[in-house]
């Protein structure tokens, strides 16, 4: 019986683990975890969306996404590069930082993003029926605390934004 309660709490914690994991991934120094991410959101979508391209694009670095049945509607991933460290005067470069911006599109297309990364006892109809904005704060494992949103912006379009505390 003790042997059974070790194995339950080691794989409660494991899962826990992956989880934290899975949103302090939303900044990285890595652009193999931000196309990673993006992956995720668009793969999980309702509808099918395909990779289009990724690069820098209005000071943010985006992550583009076309619907296979419609090649007008895209979802784009944006996240803030930040050079971490860097110092001009002494021509410091830093290190290029990543943070999770936001995401624009459809709720089915975007909800499972957020149940996954921010907050997994979401709840699809809750939100969409009723609530129409909901908020959720994570402290990442360098200490920083971020505001998700998850926000109706009219005709079906929802936003999912980050936002630093």
């Amino acid at each position: 019986m003790k042997r059974i309660s070790l194995v339950l709490i080691a794989i409660v914690i494991s899962i826990a683990g992956v989880f934290a994991q899975k949103y302090n991934d939303l900044i990285t120094t890595d652009l193999t975890v931000v196309k990673r991410i993006s992956d995720s959101l668009a793969l999980n979508a309702k509808r099918k969306f395909i990779f289009d391209h990724e690069g820098m694009a209005f000071g943010k670095y985006a992550v583009v996404y076309t619907n296979v049945s419609d090649s007008k509607e895209n979802i784009a991933i944006m996240f803030k590069r930040i050079m971490v460290g860097s110092n001009d005067a002494l021509e410091i470069k830093g290190t290029p930082t990543y943070y999770f911006d936001y995401v624009i599109g459809n709720f089915l297309d975007i909800f499972p993003f957020w149940k996954s990364f921010i907050d997994n006892n979401a709840n699809s109809e809750l939100i969409a029926s009723g609530r129409k904005m909901v908020t959720k704060e994570l402290v990442f494992s360098n200490g920083e605390k971020y505001l998700f949103t998850f926000l109706d912006t009219g005709n079906n379009n929802w936003r999912l934004y980050s936002r630093k505390q």
